[in-house]
């Protein structure tokens, strides 16, 4: 189940919980004047996040024979916080394809970010660095919380979730530069979305932060 939470045998929904926060997050911007195209943009960006989220956190089981057999098999949470280690006798193929797949997950975050803020290249290098951190201290307290190591806090996801982020900021430089290039065409007739495109293009090529 997307976003479940496991009590037993039972398993309920966590997305209600993200919807709400939506709406409220959505509420808020709206009253604080942001336009419609940014609120298309940000629900975009929700969910991504919402998909994330489940990715790095769910399936997550509070009781039952699963939580219970975790709890006395690992009391306490599994780290590692040696960079590039990955056992004693790692699965290589395991191992690259796991370092791929925490790429992939925030190139999103990377390119997505600047269609809601405009932040240097120096900041953007803060950002991927504290996200990683964020979300390993995160599964490291809700292991603690659940009793068991639900998650394997690897500093190597820090590397690699930080790794996706700065992908993803390259990527979009790289699209706002094609993107200004073909919409400066005198032919070319933008909309509103387009017009915000181009404006979000224009602030990352004089690289100027309003954040």
């Amino acid at each position: 189940m997307f976003m479940g939470i496991e009590f037993g045998s039972t398993t309920y929904a966590g997305w209600p919980i993200s919807l709400v926060f939506f709406a409220v997050c959505t509420t808020v911007l709206y009253l604080k004047g942001r336009s419609f195209i940014y609120l298309f943009f940000f629900s975009i960006f929700w969910i991504y996040i919402t998909f994330a989220i489940n990715e790095v956190f769910f399936p997550i089981a509070i009781t039952g024979p699963f939580a219970e057999a975790s709890r006395d098999a690992s009391p306490n949470p599994i780290t590692n916080l040696i960079p590039f280690y990955c056992g004693p006798y790692p699965d290589l193929t395991r191992v690259i394809r796991i370092s791929i797949l925490n790429i992939v997950l925030t190139i999103p975050f990377g390119f997505g970010l600047n269609f809601l803020t405009h932040v240097s290249f120096k900041r953007f290098l803060l950002i991927a660095v504290l996200l990683g951190v964020e979300l390993e201290v995160a599964q490291f307290i809700l292991s603690l919380l659940l009793g068991y190591s639900y998650r394997i806090v690897d500093v190597n996801d820090v590397v690699f979730n930080a790794l996706g982020v700065i992908v993803g900021y390259s990527i979009f430089r790289v699209f706002a530069a094609f993107y200004m290039k073909v919409t400066t065409k005198r032919e070319f007739k933008h909309n509103a979305i387009s017009d915000y495109i181009r404006t979000i293009s224009l602030r990352v090529q004089n690289n100027k932060s309003t954040a």
